[in-house]
């Protein structure tokens, strides 16, 4: 009978210790013997170290600190526009939006890590409320003085070309001035420094069509008052993709194959959308929608 007892005061006690265990949360922990003092104290530290693991990400603010790090910009100079925390290619990530004047940031932060997954930086095509600043502006040749190095280096003069873009970008960093013009059927495409007119790159293409001679002075006829605005471009787009808002990169006119057109993109969630829209009837000449990674 004292064999029996002791044999049942051993069961009592590792029942009593398994019930430690399953109290404390913990499974998998392995057996290695006698169980006591010991073994529920390695069941208390994997267990805090789970709750330790769980709790490891950054904060929205801690991300926001980061894009700001890294686009160079006090929080002061920016307008937020979103902090989200979402999965990209499996990966917890914050995704952070803000505007400084009329450039836009976009940055995916690691949540665990703190680490810049990607960024992105466009000119948008309006104007966010200035902010005050007390920073010289940086020195700009202008569009004008952007053009006349453009047709110069081409050998061309205003009265033979016909302008289809000339706007303000940036490449690498760097702010330059997006020209493109025709003259016959031949595109030229320039990319200039707007801080000291240096030509960055240069591209000349033969087009297949002639493009439409320039409006005169005169009054407008018929057709060209029956052009839709870069508006309702955006909102045949919008509905042509069911979606009632997005975030547009690009709204410009352009020429496909001799049809003066908007080339209209947007953004979407992760989805980016891109169409063609006749400027003269608002008729869907191409779209398509693709996941941006």
């Amino acid at each position: 009978m004292k064999k029996f007892n002791g044999l049942s005061k051993g069961f009592m006690g590792v029942a009593t210790v398994a019930c430690l265990l399953f109290a404390a949360g913990v499974t998998g922990v392995p057996y290695y013997g006698s169980v006591g003092g010991e073994a529920i104290a390695v069941a208390k530290k994997a267990n805090k170290s789970n709750k330790a693991n769980k709790a490891k990400k950054i904060s929205a603010d801690k991300a926001k600190k980061i894009a700001l790090g890294d686009a160079k910009l006090a929080e002061k100079d920016v307008t937020f526009v979103k902090v989200e925390l979402e999965f990209e290619n499996n990966r917890l990530v914050y995704d952070v939006e803000f505007y400084s004047g009329n450039v836009e940031y976009d940055y995916d932060i690691d949540a665990v890590s703190g680490a810049i997954v990607s960024s992105d930086r466009d000119i948008e095509n309006y104007s966010i409320p200035a902010q005050q600043t007390t920073v010289a502006p940086a020195a700009d040749i202008g569009v004008e003085k952007a053009k006349e190095i453009a047709l110069a280096h081409a050998g061309l003069s205003n009265d033979k070309v016909s302008f289809v873009k000339t706007k303000l970008d940036y490449e690498d960093g760097v702010k330059v001035y997006d020209v493109e013009f025709y003259s016959g059927n031949v595109e030229y495409d320039y990319e200039i420094d707007a801080a000291n007119g240096a030509i960055l790159s240069v591209d000349k293409d033969i087009e297949n069509y002639v493009i439409p001679t320039q409006p005169s002075k005169e009054a407008p006829s018929k057709a060209q008052v029956s052009e839709i605005s870069v508006e309702e471009a955006k909102q045949i787009a919008l509905s042509h993709a069911g979606v009632g808002s997005a975030r547009f990169t690009k709204a410009k006119i352009d020429y496909e194959n001799g049809i003066k057109v908007y080339e209209i993109e947007f953004k979407v969630g992760n989805m980016e959308y891109e169409y063609d829209i006749n400027v003269s009837n608002g008729a869907i000449i191409s779209s398509s929608a693709e996941i941006d990674d």
